[in-house]
């Protein structure tokens, strides 16, 4: 009877450590972590180049297209054929029908109507700009080193906060109506019974555009009238300057402007001061050194981490934990 006890109390423990052992080999987590990943680009030092492009046709150089809004019978001509004319040189006069009359009218009424709004927002522009210097000084000179929590401080930052909104609110009002305010001249002068020398822009999206003539300084062989052409315009250009892509730059509310540099694997702002910009490229004027490496771009990548754990009551036979960073 003993033996058999035996046999079967090293059966029993036998079992129990393998169950133990299958108990304990099991996968504790998977865990999926964010890791910010940088897009960064070299400061650079070298020329940059401001330019404009334009797209267009090619026209003779002796003709140009004359448009009008005006509708009614022409009156008068006030130049001869082959006279040679400047831009808004009158061409002729239309007696307006009663449809070109009220068009006419409608016009005069809106260019009026911006002409007030523009002066109104200019009278108004002084008045605040008054306040903000002084909302300005108050907390420059009395409030900016008292503590944030201070009453008074809180009073005074944010009439200073609301002051620039205003100021910043108008600026933008004051633009807004000199557009609309050419705008409406243009349609006027586009309806008005004179009909003159092209002159007049054209306006897309609330902006204000005019066309220009650009003139070869010798002839090209192939080149005619009405084929598409585009041109590149150079309208400044700078030398010896630290350049980083636009993407690189950030603003801040309080008009600050930062970089964000990487060093030994660590990520600092930098206050900077800009200077010319282009479609791709921002002068760094103080701040930065040719050389130093800046983000573009910050991105999240996922990171999966994986835990295995195995034990034993037996410590001669324990595994350990393994950790898998992908």
């Amino acid at each position: 009877m003993d033996k058999i006890w035996k046999k079967k109390k090293i059966i029993a423990v036998v079992l129990g450590v393998i169950i133990l052992c299958i108990i304990g080999f099991s996968v504790i987590k998977k865990n999926k972590a964010s890791v910010p990943q940088y897009t960064t680009a070299i400061a650079e030092k070298g020329t940059l180049v401001v330019s404009l492009s334009a797209s267009g046709s090619v026209s003779s150089n002796n003709s140009r297209t004359v448009t009008t809004t005006a509708s009614g019978v022409v009156k008068k001509i006030y130049v001869k054929k082959g006279q040679k004319v400047n831009t808004g040189t009158p061409l002729l006069q239309i007696d307006l029908d009663l449809n070109g009359l009220q068009k006419y009218q409608s016009a005069y009424a809106s260019y009026q109507s911006a002409k007030n709004s523009l002066k109104t927002a200019q009278d108004k522009f002084y008045s605040l700009e008054s306040d903000l210097v002084s909302a300005k000084n108050v907390y420059v000179n009395q409030w900016s080193m008292q503590s944030p929590d201070d009453p008074t401080y809180i009073q005074k930052h944010n009439t200073l906060l609301t002051a620039q909104e205003a100021y910043d609110n108008l600026q933008n009002q004051i633009k807004q109506s000199q557009t609309s305010l050419e705008s409406s001249r243009l349609s006027y002068q586009a309806a008005g019974p004179i009909v003159y020398a092209p002159i007049t822009g054209t306006v897309s999206s609330g902006v204000v555009n005019y066309p220009v003539t650009i003139q070869l300084d010798s002839a090209v062989d192939g080149l005619l009238p009405n084929m598409s052409a585009t041109a590149n315009i150079l309208t400044y250009f700078k030398d010896s300057v630290v350049m980083v892509p636009n993407a690189a730059v950030q603003s801040a509310t309080d008009g600050t402007t930062s970089v964000r540099i990487l060093k030994n694997k660590q990520i600092e702002t930098v206050t900077v001061e800009t200077g010319i910009n282009n479609d791709t490229q921002t002068e760094i004027v103080t701040g930065i050194a040719a050389g130093d490496e800046v983000v573009t771009a910050v991105s999240t990548a996922a990171t999966k981490t994986t835990t295995n754990s195995t034990q034993s009551i037996f410590g001669g036979m324990g595994g350990g934990t393994r950790f898998v960073g992908r």
